[in-house]
């Protein structure tokens, strides 16, 4: 396979296939203009994203746009569109007036991560809240303007308007577009999945919901069709090169000697190692990928630390049980297994049947290699990743790299599903 230029058109129609793993391919002829963020502007763009403050979740713009800051991610459920919804029906705007910032660790604040569903269910509480609280204070705003009670005054479509006087009327942009709310929300003093934010705004009754429940065009899905949406895999910045792990054959296994003599010098390929971690780069990905095959490895000599297929299920009867309830661990609890209740209901029961099914083992893996992007000095760090837990994965690159949490910024970027590979993904740490 020669190298040259390859559309996103060409590798959607099925002309080429392309694995990246730990490094970015450029796709020329996407319809979107990326500008990466360099490293040493790590903070030009950055904002305070403490909790309790109201800004830190929205802002409205003087054209009455609203921008929500919003700590998780997306991995194609479509969650942008419904935390725009429970904005926008809170705020008393269009849905499409509401764009979603997710996943930046300087722009949003820590929601812990897209796990076990908790995008709606959990994260997007603090957002009810603090829209409710954004209309509440834009009310009074407007009462202010018109010198009237804001019991007078009704909402809709951003616009606040004289309830028995509809053409006396003033729009959000006009009574706070860009300035902010400057004002402060009550925080449950919890980071993660289940930090929670209120305001003195008491959030509307299910029952008049306008919005919410409401099918609407998903925000995500134009992108995506017409190639404008920038993937992981699009990222691109100056003097990048591309990498491309060398993995064992047999899990447990070290490189014993590697010949960095089977490279070829001429196209710039280069080994990485680092202790026992091992890999290549070179200009291209096609580069990185060859060079990654034609590197001779000797490995150590090992016994495979897993079961064979065939000895799989009677490998998982004879593991203990760590715990009851996977929901106990998610919460952070840790509830020794207690099989009596279990047990005593079945020996209570009018009949009793016993099944035993055998499937065969799934990976909970992605759709497509992993990938990230990492621009590293000895002061900062720029990442961009897929990743379901842009925070959690900053803490972790400091750790690894020595530097403050501060001066490591994680920025996420959509990518080929996740499946969970992506809540503990190590292509991160390895570019």
């Amino acid at each position: 396979m020669s190298e040259r230029a390859v559309s996103r058109r060409e590798v959607l129609k099925g002309s080429v296939a392309l694995a990246i793993s730990a490094g970015s391919m450029r796709i020329i002829g996407a319809d979107f203009e990326h500008v990466p963020l360099a490293c040493a502007s790590l903070g030009t763009d950055a904002r305070d994203t403490a909790a309790d403050l109201l800004d830190t979740w929205i802002v409205v713009h003087q054209d009455g746009a609203v921008t929500v800051y919003f700590g998780k991610t997306d991995l194609a459920q479509g969650v942008d569109t419904a935390i725009a919804q429970v904005v926008a029906e809170e705020l008393d705007v269009s849905v499409d007036a509401v764009s979603v910032v997710m996943g930046d660790t300087a722009l949003t604040p820590n929601q812990g991560g897209l796990s076990a569903s908790t995008a709606c269910s959990a994260a997007a509480k603090p957002l009810r809240n603090a829209a409710a609280e954004a209309r509440r204070l834009l009310i009074e705003a407007a009462a202010a303007h018109f010198g009237i009670a804001s019991e007078g005054l009704s909402a809709l479509d951003g616009v606040v308007f004289v309830t028995e006087s509809k053409d006396r009327r003033v729009s959000y942009g006009q009574l706070i577009g860009g300035k902010g709310f400057a004002a402060k929300l009550e925080w449950n003093r919890r980071e993660g999945n289940f930090l929670d934010v209120v305001g003195r705004a008491k959030p509307k009754d299910p029952a008049s919901y306008r919005v919410v429940g409401q099918p609407v065009p998903r925000k995500d899905l134009p992108g995506k069709i017409f190639a404008s949406t920038e993937f992981c895999h699009h990222v691109s910045i100056p003097g990048m090169l591309h990498g491309r792990m060398v993995r064992p054959p047999v899990a447990n296994a070290i490189p014993q000697s590697v010949d960095e003599g089977s490279l070829d010098k001429g196209r710039s390929e280069q080994v990485g190692r680092v202790g026992n971690l091992l890999g290549v780069v070179a200009p291209t990905e096609w580069g990185a990928i060859k060079a990654a095959q034609r590197l001779r490895v000797t490995w150590s000599k090992t016994e495979a630390p897993f079961p064979s297929m065939s000895e799989l299920h009677e490998h998982i009867r004879q593991a203990a049980p760590v715990t009851g309830n996977a929901a106990n661990a998610f919460f952070g609890k840790t509830v020794p297994y207690d099989p009596l209740p279990t047990e005593r209901i079945i020996e209570d029961s009018a009949r009793v049947l016993n099944a035993e099914y055998e499937l065969p083992f799934q990976s909970h893996a992605r759709m497509a290699p992993s990938v990230a992007v990492a621009d590293v000095s000895a002061e900062c760090a720029l990442i961009y990743s897929d990743t379901q837990k842009p925070h959690a994965m900053r803490a972790g690159l400091a750790k690894l790299l020595g530097l403050p949490v501060q001066q490591v910024r994680v920025v996420w970027r959509p990518g080929a599903g996740s499946y969970g590979r992506s809540d503990a993904d190590e292509a991160a740490f390895e570019a």
